[in-house]
């Protein structure tokens, strides 16, 4: 079939009047004046299909967050006064305008001036946000509209958002100005109050709050008996807290890992002596060796594998000569923690340099750190009672050397035994002494689990005081 060419136009019929071609380019212009660090945003809609497209700074562009934590299915952080929040199983999506959930609340204007939020935690299905003078609890969902808040606790806050930690779902325990406090739920109407549960330490925490960087404090729930451990310059606090057992009772642990040290020589010289350099006041633990007979601090020699505080700043410790050294000398070198967190059953903490795992990597693992277990002044409900004291029964688990005064005045305490097993089998350990208050200490001298279940004073009453 062959082609012909036509020469002669016809105009086309039935059509409509030109219109000037579009591009796919579209170009906005934003007016106004700029100053450094704005931003805009653009929001786009489609008429047919309301679908939203955004361009530009989204709710958390450039925004660094204090702090962070997730609930819900959803990740939260918080910015000055304002808590952002990403989409509903979607933990990198956060501002786009079609997810579910994503957006923010600034919580500035509810209560006084206006105060940068410190943390967020889950309170009995709700979230509570702390600033250092207001605790606010909030009524949450997942639309953020619906968002309401359920109660403002005034003059009540942190001073560090990384001491702030849920205790299960029904309690929050944090740090503030004037102690370590608790919210709970205080009665049917599940109101929140301030409790103070700290407050048989206040006047330790105040000290140290004086002393220290109280916004760098950190705090964690250890898994294993859900005790609340909060760092505050230089030391742990420890909340022992057992309802049922009407156990509630603070104590203190030394931020410190086992530092294995190295003699100066591998083997023993002439002379059957090698050294360690030491820290006045440092813990150290002497694991007895095959070749070894004694080490000493400058002031006290030990025979036996011990636990001691080092009082000079050289340890020497005597072998046989010729011999390899076999015996491990550990010393507690302090760290200063920054965060804690949980992971696997286990508290790991960090510094500013490397990480530490407490329990080691089995969760079983002891180091020959120093614990004392010690009483306040006890007077067995008659303190005007004269007691003539007789002996000391304990039941324990591991290694201790016990001590017990009734000189409240001067407070001496004088060592009764180092044990090797409970007495309640066999005779008390001896213990003569009168006055009208006991006290008890114990310490450990080993790095294996030690733990106390009982200690029984032993003695007779006496007259009344004249």
């Amino acid at each position: 079939m062959a082609f012909s060419l036509i020469t002669t136009c016809v105009s086309v019929s039935g059509g409509t009047n030109p219109v000037v071609g579009a591009g796919e380019d579209t170009q906005i212009t934003v007016g106004g004046t700029w100053a450094l660090n704005d931003t805009f945003t653009i929001q786009l809609t489609n008429g047919s299909t309301s679908f939203q497209t955004q361009i530009g700074a989204g709710n958390v562009s450039n925004i660094p967050f204090n702090y962070c934590f997730t609930f819900g299915n959803k990740v939260f952080g918080l910015n000055a006064a304002t808590m952002y929040c990403s989409a509903i199983a979607a933990p990198t999506v956060w501002n786009d305008p079609n997810a579910t959930g994503n957006g923010y609340i600034t919580m500035s204007n509810f209560y006084s001036t206006n105060e940068n939020l410190l943390a967020g935690v889950p309170y009995q299905g709700y979230l509570a946000f702390f600033s250092r003078r207001t605790a606010q609890i909030w009524v949450t969902d997942s639309d953020l509209s619906n968002w309401s808040l359920q109660q403002i606790l005034t003059n009540i806050g942190t001073v560090a958002g990384l001491s702030v930690q849920s205790l299960g779902d029904l309690d929050v325990l944090f740090l503030s100005d004037t102690g370590i406090r608790s919210l709970r739920v205080r009665d049917q109407s599940l109101n929140a109050y301030v409790n103070d549960i700290g407050s048989p330490i206040d006047s330790l925490i105040q000290t140290a709050l004086l002393s220290g960087n109280p916004s760098a404090a950190c705090a964690v729930i250890e898994p294993q008996a859900n005790r609340y451990w909060c760092y505050l310059n230089g030391v742990i606090y420890v909340l022992s807290y057992f309802p049922s057992a009407k156990i509630s009772a603070w104590g203190t642990y030394m931020p410190t890992y086992a530092n294995n040290l190295t003699p100066s020589a591998g083997i023993y010289p002439g002379g059957g002596s090698v050294t360690y350099p030491s820290v006045v006041g440092r813990t150290y633990y002497w694991a007895k060796g095959a070749h070894e007979t004694s080490i000493s601090d400058g002031v006290a020699t030990y025979i036996n594998s011990q636990s001691f505080t080092a009082q000079g700043v050289t340890l020497t410790q005597v072998g046989i000569v010729g011999q390899t050294v076999t015996s491990i000398v550990e010393e507690q070198t302090p760290f200063v923690p920054q965060k804690f967190l949980i992971f696997d059953g286990q508290v790991y903490c960090r510094d500013a340099t490397q990480f530490y795992v407490y329990g080691g990597a089995n969760n079983n693992t002891y180091d020959g750190c120093i614990a004392i277990a010690a009483t306040s002044w006890l007077d067995g409900k008659a303190p005007t009672e004269r007691k003539q004291s007789y002996g000391l029964d304990t039941a324990f688990q591991g290694a201790w050397t016990f001590a017990m005064s009734m000189d409240q005045l001067s407070g001496t305490m004088t060592t009764v035994a180092s044990p090797t097993s409970s007495t309640f089998q066999k005779g008390s350990y001896d213990y003569s002494a009168d006055g009208f208050h006991i006290k008890f200490q114990a310490q450990t001298t080993s790095n294996v689990y030690s733990r106390i279940s009982n200690l029984i004073f032993n003695y007779a009453q006496g007259d009344e005081k004249s």
